[in-house]
């Protein structure tokens, strides 16, 4: 049986008698949904400030507030609603423990806002999703509020009752907006989080600590310094100690913005500077699916067990595929690809992720299922705590005292025979 609790009086209260003279520009919707608390958002204020002199041109933002409500002491796996101003929503807490459910994927949403809604209608036509994440590249320019809403225009009705989890992508530009808009776990820019047995990780693949209207060459240079590298190598570091930590999941899924694996050829070095970074943990610790956007079209890459999954035709102008990945994938099979505007669907369900890539019109593009490495992590991390298997092990010692080699001994056995 399932139960449907409101959540109703406190949130208005707190609205009218903070912010009642502020418009609400987009909201409510629900964020960092746990097992027994949840977060409610909503964006209020519509003022620009205009900034000149000093010999530049002049620079306008706009003013607003983001306001959250964080509810505790929830219960597991329960439908709630909440309303402001009239406005309703709900949501389901994440289950304790192992369970079946349903997410979706999808990511570059920001530049048709036509297709995006078009996308989003298509989404919550499906039964039963628990979460959505975007692969970046919710907007076009992290910064400019106007572009949020274009953004806020097609999504909220799916954030309104769909815990909703973006990763930043490159056109968000490290914005103030992009972190006041979401409540994220951890320091928001990569963070980990568990749902009904799946643990999630999102990175951060982009240059970090790029200040607000930062042009192209800056933004490029630091790119291209240690900067980056000293970056990423704090994150490889949280990131290789969290998998270690939360092997008692059923599945690894982590999504990110620049994908390890891409076809079109302008983006041969952002993969393999990404896959330097991040390629080896993730294999380390079997990770069943990573998927990332990018790139506007659609595709399925294969190395041994995991799968990689290119989920950028959110929105964005699409992008021609090519026949080969590059130099350092040679062992990587393209599965399938299609220029097209795309979403996935994803059913965990016991030992296998079931996964439906749609195109915007809700046709098949291809499924496919994601195997469990559940019991190969543990078995790797049982033998690593012993040193290794005995037999690969060096040994100096292969003979034994007498010189005779181990194969030329002959074993005698005494045997007692009942008669």
């Amino acid at each position: 049986m399932f139960k449907k609790i409101i959540l109703t009086a406190a949130v208005i209260a707190t609205t009218t008698i903070a912010h009642a003279a502020d418009p609400i520009l987009f909201g409510p919707y629900i964020q960092r949904v746990e097992t027994e608390q949840a977060t409610v958002m909503w964006i209020t204020g519509d003022r620009k400030v205009t900034l000149s002199g000093g010999g530049g041109e002049a620079r306008t933002r706009d003013n607003y507030r983001s306001n959250t409500m964080r509810f505790d002491k929830l219960k597991p796996d329960t439908e709630y609603t909440y309303e402001i101003e009239g406005v309703k929503g709900k949501f389901r807490t994440a289950p304790e423990g192992s369970k079946n459910f349903r997410f979706v994927v999808y990511g570059d949403t920001r530049t048709d806002e036509k297709m995006h809604k078009k996308i989003v209608e298509a989404i919550r036509r499906q039964e039963n999703v628990s979460l959505v994440l975007n692969s970046g590249d919710l907007v076009t320019k992290g910064s400019i509020l106007d572009n949020w809403k274009r953004f806020f225009r097609s999504a909220e009705p799916l954030m309104r009752e769909t815990y909703y989890v973006p990763c930043l992508g490159n056109h968000e530009d490290n914005a103030r907006e992009y972190f006041d808009f979401f409540d994220l776990p951890g320091n928001e820019e990569h963070f980990s989080f568990n749902w009904g047995g799946v643990h999630f990780v999102a990175l951060n693949t982009e240059a970090p600590d790029v200040p607000d209207g930062t042009d192209e060459m800056a933004e490029s240079k630091i790119w291209n310094s240690k900067i980056m590298w000293e970056y990423f190598a704090k994150q490889r570091k949280w990131l290789d100690n969290d998998l270690a930590l939360n092997y008692g999941a059923d599945f690894f899924v982590v999504f990110f913005h620049v994908p390890f694996y891409d076809s079109k050829l302008s983006r041969r070095e952002p993969q393999i500077e990404i896959r330097m970074a991040f390629a080896d943990i993730l294999e380390k610790h079997n990770t069943e699916l990573v998927v990332t956007g990018h790139t506007h079209n659609y595709q399925h890459h294969k190395k041994g067990m995991s799968h990689y999954v290119v989920s950028g035709g959110g929105g964005a102008s699409l992008y021609d595929l090519g026949d080969s990945i590059g130099v350092g994938a040679e062992d990587v099979e393209i599965v399938q690809q299609e220029k097209v505007n795309n979403f996935l669907v994803i059913d965990m369900e016991g030992w296998k992720l079931n996964i439906k890539a749609l195109r915007d019109d809700e046709t098949l593009i291809e499924t496919f299922s994601v195997e469990s490495q559940a019991g190969l992590r543990l078995v790797k991390r049982r033998v690593a705590s012993i040193g290794g298997l005995p037999w690969e092990q060096d040994d100096d010692d292969e003979d034994d005292d007498d010189g005779e080699d181990d194969d030329d001994v002959e074993l005698e056995y005494n045997i007692e025979v009942e008669k």
